[in-house]
């Protein structure tokens, strides 16, 4: 499918997917998204790790003191950060754990 226009929905179920399985997108794409190519799927969830690492950057250095953040800044990473906690329930869920720490390192 050309051009995929992903839901917030399908964004959490590939989170919880590849909390579940992995990097095996043949099996995701097959079990979750049979529309989509295996190189969609792969790399909208490189696009969300980078959209993830771009915020922790942010934050870190405007702890650090190496930047201000302006407000516009601040919602970004506010709901960046509020999806991906959103994903990770989604994932905690799906893998029968309510702790997020333990999806999060397995």
């Amino acid at each position: 499918m050309l051009n995929h226009q992903w839901t917030e929905e399908e964004k959490q179920t590939l989170y919880a997917a590849v909390s579940f399985y992995g990097t095996k997108w043949v099996l995701i794409k097959e079990q979750y998204f049979p529309t989509c190519s295996i190189g969609q799927v792969r790399q909208k969830y490189v696009a969300l790790k980078k959209a993830e690492a771009l915020c922790q950057k942010v934050i870190q250095d405007a702890i650090a003191g190496h930047t201000t953040i302006n407000s516009d800044s601040v919602r970004y990473v506010f709901d960046t950060f509020s999806r991906m906690l959103e994903y990770l329930n989604k994932a905690s869920g799906l893998l029968g754990t309510t702790d997020i720490m333990e999806t999060c390192v397995m």
